[in-house]
């Protein structure tokens, strides 16, 4: 995967400085270094949503869940989540 090259000016056009922006990938990793590159265009107020949505895979062969992503993450924590998402409340590069 190559780096959205727009991803901060987009962000800047979208949102202000001082707005709390959460974000969020599969397991953590794009979201860290996207609130990263937020923080060093000048973003006070993002956080990451620590091991994402799916979480880590399980790597215990006994468990029927090895190799699936049911360890950690927003929805394996029984926070609410749907894949009926609202376009219209959702931000991507593509909406602009």
């Amino acid at each position: 995967m190559a780096p959205n090259l727009e991803f901060t000016s987009s962000a800047s056009r979208l949102f202000n400085a001082a707005d709390t922006l959460l974000v969020t990938c599969r397991s953590g990793g794009r979201s860290a270094q996207a609130v990263n590159a937020l923080a060093k265009a000048g973003f006070k107020r993002v956080f990451n949503i620590i091991d994402g949505m799916e979480g880590d895979l399980v790597s215990d062969p006994a468990s029927a869940h090895h190799g699936k992503r049911m360890k950690n993450g927003w929805k394996n924590s029984g926070l609410p989540w749907t894949y009926e998402v609202n376009p219209d409340l959702l931000w991507t590069s593509t909406r602009q």
